[in-house]
């Protein structure tokens, strides 16, 4: 099983979202499992596009959609041609849309096929993300039919939320532990705080982890700590020390270690050679 990865999702084109359409001609190009806070929504434009969602998979076909709700794990591989429309909307964002009710009354239903509605929202907003030259015009014609999309799913492919025993559902459980790992990374947390919060022994919680997620939870936890640092370390001026610290890790050493194996150079030396690239 692949690494899980955590992604960091910035918005574009001075716009509170991300819109953009890619190609594949290589059957072998495959997006590893990863998480986002982000809202992510694929359209299929033509082609098809294998998804991998929770461990199970699903074909995307031409003019069907599907929506991969926040931190819900997920990968993805091209196994024919294809051209492929992807939104990204940050959580924050839809969190204000919708008055906090997503997430917490309500999520969006995943597959999406052969609605005309969001069929055409989809390829208009296409058309608009392919223009190299976007005039404010065009900025606020895709505003305006992104705000139409999500009216759309709110209305009509929106269902509520359902507490789940997370005994019966591996993939609900691992993306609880990503919850909580994403709220706490900087705190001194360990296997035992995962077993205590949620009320069941370390063993459980380890077997869960590393068949959920692909890692140990140390490891787990690491690659958040490292995701933190990373962007911290290429978007700040803060002092190596002080991302460390701020990233959770509790010792230096452990850091520039890990950081090292990840990376194959110090942070010092990432960050020298970024800023001179």
């Amino acid at each position: 099983m692949q690494p899980l990865q955590h992604e960091i999702i910035y918005s574009n084109l001075g716009l509170p979202f991300k819109a953009f359409t890619f190609h594949s001609n290589d059957s072998k190009r495959t997006i590893p499992q990863h998480w986002h806070n982000h809202i992510e929504i694929l359209f299929c434009l033509s082609g098809n596009l294998k998804l991998i969602i929770n461990a199970k998979p699903y074909l995307l076909c031409t003019n069907n959609a599907f929506v991969i709700n926040s931190n819900i794990i997920h990968a993805s591989n091209s196994p024919v041609n294809n051209w492929i429309l992807c939104i990204q909307l940050p959580y924050s964002w839809i969190s204000t849309l919708t008055e906090n009710q997503y997430n917490k009354n309500f999520i969006f239903q995943s597959k999406i096929n052969n609605c005309d509605k969001i069929t055409f929202y989809m390829k208009t907003i296409a058309l608009i993300v392919d223009n190299s030259n976007l005039t404010i015009i065009d900025k606020i014609n895709l505003r305006a039919q992104i705000l139409l999309l999500i009216k759309c799913l709110v209305s009509n492919f929106s269902r509520p939320v359902k507490l789940k025993n997370i005994k019966n559902d591996d993939a609900e459980f691992a993306n609880l532990v990503i919850r909580f790992v994403e709220e706490h990374f900087q705190e001194n947390i360990s296997l035992s705080t995962i077993s205590k919060h949620f009320g069941y022994t370390s063993e459980y919680c380890s077997r869960l982890i590393k068949k959920s997620l692909g890692n140990n939870f140390k490891d787990f936890l690491n690659s958040v700590r490292l995701n933190n640092a990373y962007n911290l370390l290429t978007r700040s001026n803060k002092s190596i020390n002080e991302i460390s610290y701020e990233s959770g890790f509790q010792d230096y050493r452990n850091f520039y270690n890990y950081f090292k194996k990840i990376y194959g150079v110090s942070p010092s030396i990432y960050r020298a050679n970024n800023i001179k690239n």
